[in-house]
C-alpha cells in the first residue's frame, strides 16, 4: 500500500467517525480532501453524498450520489437515496419518482419505496398511481397503516372516490384512538352523501 493509499484510508476512517457522531460538516471537509487525492472512489463518494444529505444540502448530495450511480448503475441504496434527496427538495417529486421507480424494479416488494412512490405521486397529482403504491405497501405491511392511511385517504378523495377516502381517515383515527370528534365530522359527510348506514356506523364508533 502506497503512502497516498494510507492517507486516503486515514481520511476515510476519520470521516466515518465524524459522520457517526453526527458531525456532517466536518466529515464533508475531510471527505473533500480525500476526494482530491482519489477521484471516483465509491466509498468516498457514497459517504460524501450521505453527509451532504444528512446536512440537508440535497443539491450537493444529488451531485455525489449521481457520480456513484455512474460507477454502479443498479445500486439500490443509491437509487433510494437519490429518490429521498429529490423528495426532500421543493418541486422535485417527478425526479424522485424516477429514481424510486428504478429502485422498485430491483426490490418489487420494498414497502419503503412503495410508500415513498405513493407520497410523491400524490404530490404530482397522479392519484391512481398513489393509491396503487400506498395500498400495496399496506398489504405487505399492515403496521404502516397509521402512517399511510392519511395519504391514501387524500388520494382517494382527490380521485373523486370520497367514500373510500373517508373510510381511510376513519380507520386512521380509530387506530390512533384519539381525535374522535373527527368521526362526527365524517359521519356528517356520509350523511350529506346519502350514505346513512355509513353515517350511523361512524357515529357508533365515536
Amino acid at each position: 500500500m502506497s503512502e497516498q493509499d494510507d492517507k486516503i484510508k486515514e481520511l476515510l476512517e476519520k470521516a466515518e467517525a465524524l459522520y457517526n457522531e453526527g458531525k456532517y460538516k466536518e466529515a464533508i471537509e475531510v471527505l473533500l480532501e480525500a476526494n482530491e487525492l482519489k477521484q471516483k472512489d465509491y466509498n468516498i463518494l457514497c459517504l460524501l453524498g450521505k453527509s451532504y444529505y444528512m446536512d440537508n444540502q440535497y443539491k450537493e448530495a444529488i451531485k455525489y450520489f449521481s457520480e456513484v450511480l455512474k460507477l454502479k448503475p443498479n445500486d439500490y441504496n443509491i437509487l433510494r437515496l437519490l429518490g429521498d434527496s429529490y423528495y426532500c427538495m421543493n418541486n422535485q417529486d417527478r425526479e424522485a419518482i424516477k429514481y424510486y421507480s428504478e429502485a422498485l424494479k430491483l426490490k418489487p416488494e420494498d414497502t419503503y419505496i412503495l410508500k415513498m412512490l405513493g407520497k410523491a405521486c400524490l404530490t404530482e397529482s397522479r392519484f391512481k398511481e398513489a393509491i396503487d403504491y400506498l395500498s400495496r405497501a399496506i398489504k405487505l405491511d399492515e403496521s404502516l397503516k397509521l402512517e399511510i392511511l392519511g395519504d391514501l385517504g387524500e388520494a382517494y378523495c382527490l380521485d373523486r372516490d370520497t367514500e373510500i377516502g373517508i373510510d381511510c381517515f376513519v380507520e386512521k383515527i380509530e387506530l390512533k384512538r384519539d381525535n374522535l370528534s373527527y368521526l362526527i365530522v365524517f359521519a356528517d359527510a356520509y350523511d350529506s352523501m346519502g350514505k346513512f348506514k355509513k353515517a350511523e356506523e361512524t357515529i357508533l364508533r365515536a
